[in-house]
């Protein structure tokens, strides 16, 4: 086809493959940059996934300079994230920007400023937005077969350690933020996406069980919502097992349980839990993650000038629970407020 959009990508970690071959598939895009520390692997990529005269830069502020990028990207260590993410409203490039957003609060607000004033289409990297299960709990949720929640509870279990490249940064706050804003935000993610309410007060208590991690690798948090309904996460770096993402939503008629529903008001012959089939988010490999309807949602919206999302502005509330998470821990479990004094 014609013109295309051009794609900049910036870090070339295991997750850049996902991407890459996301937009490869979609027919309105063209990778035309990599960005990366390591030129030669730059060159190795361009030539591995077959993207022709793409350009390769170990300078982020000369690749923004390419008019021809439309989208950026963004799939670098933790700490860089904010930088880069302002770089690209600043320069008026639209942003794919993964998971964190920032490393604390007041780095989240210096994003949200810097988009309030530079008006570009941004989407974050909750990819498990697009998650079978995901779809099919929403689905469940809208249909109303479990009435109102009253209570939610989301588990990220996973032991992170030297085998993972990201372990070098994960281990030390200062440049991966902590367990919540690494791992755990795709629990309080999506714990807001289904509650579809705002939490106003959080009590959490915190862990330090690794001489590898400078900060603390467990956090148990309860909080209430703004209608009085619960909700409970608990992140772990510490247990020995395969990676665990649980979901379990409690209703006035029913439950949900993973991909498990039970809900005898809307089903009077029930006898047992109804198993709805569905791609489980239960491994930290991302291969099985669905990024190619992420970044073809994102694509659309670009094309037709809608409003992505997840976007920064969807998300900084799932920011703000970290951040009283981490406040509430580090005082003793005292209860925090939302929003903030």
């Amino acid at each position: 086809m014609g013109n295309r959009l051009g794609v900049g990508i910036v870090g070339l970690g295991w997750v850049s493959a996902q991407y890459i071959n996301s937009f490869i598939k979609n027919d309105y895009c063209k990778v035309t940059a990599l960005c990366t520390r390591d030129y030669e692997k730059g060159e190795n990529t361009v030539k591995k996934y077959g993207l022709g005269n793409c350009a390769v830069f170990t300078d982020f502020t000369a690749m923004l300079k390419r008019s021809e990028i439309d989208i950026v990207c963004i799939l670098t260590p933790n700490f860089l994230h904010l930088n880069q993410a302002i770089q690209c409203a600043e320069a008026d490039k639209n942003f794919i920007l993964e998971k964190p957003i920032a490393l604390n609060w007041s780095e989240v607000k210096l994003l949200t400023s810097a988009l309030q004033k530079n008006n570009v289409k941004n989407i974050v990297g909750f990819v498990l937005r697009w998650n079978s299960l995901f779809k099919n709990i929403r689905a469940v949720l809208d249909m109303g077969l479990i009435g109102d929640i009253f209570h939610i509870e989301i588990d990220y279990m996973f032991h992170l350690d030297k085998s993972f490249n990201c372990y070098e940064w994960c281990s030390k706050k200062k440049l991966g933020g902590s367990v919540l804003i690494q791992s755990g935000c795709h629990a309080v993610d999506g714990l807001c996406f289904f509650a579809d309410k705002r939490v106003n007060e959080v009590i959490a208590v915190s862990s330090k069980n690794r001489e590898d991690f400078d900060h603390p690798t467990t956090y148990s948090i309860i909080m209430k919502f703004e209608n009085g309904s619960t909700g409970k996460v608990y992140c772990t770096y510490d247990t020995r097992n395969p990676y665990i993402y649980n979901i379990q939503i409690f209703g006035e008629k029913g439950t949900i349980r993973n991909d498990m529903l039970y809900s005898k008001l809307s089903f009077p012959g029930l006898t047992d839990w109804i198993k709805i089939p569905s791609i489980m988010p239960d491994t930290e490999n991302v291969k099985h993650h669905p990024f190619p309807e992420l970044v073809d949602h994102f694509v659309d919206c670009i094309l037709k000038d809608l409003e992505a999302h997840p976007n920064v502005r969807d998300v900084t509330h799932a920011f703000e629970i970290i951040e009283a998470a981490e406040r509430s821990a580090e005082n003793r479990s005292t209860s925090v407020k939302i929003p903030f004094e």
